[in-house]
C-alpha cells in the first residue's frame, strides 16, 4: 500500500477509505491516478459504464 500510494500520489488513508467503502464517491481525478498507476483503463475501476443503470451491470 505504501508504494501504491506513493506512485499514485494518493494518500494511504484515502486509498484505504475507498477499499473499505468509507469513501463512496472518490473523484475522477483520484480514480484516474489509481488507474494510471495500476495500468488499467479508468472504466475498469468505475462501478458501471456511463449512461447505464447500476443494476444492469451488477453481478
Amino acid at each position: 500500500m505504501n508504494e501504491f500510494a506513493k506512485l499514485s500520489n494518493v494518500s494511504k488513508s484515502y486509498i484505504s477509505n475507498i477499499e473499505r467503502g468509507v469513501q463512496k464517491n472518490p473523484s475522477l481525478i483520484v480514480m484516474s491516478k489509481l488507474a494510471k498507476t495500476l495500468e488499467v483503463p479508468l472504466e475498469e475501476l468505475l462501478p458501471y459504464r456511463w449512461g447505464d443503470e447500476p443494476e444492469k451491470n451488477a453481478k
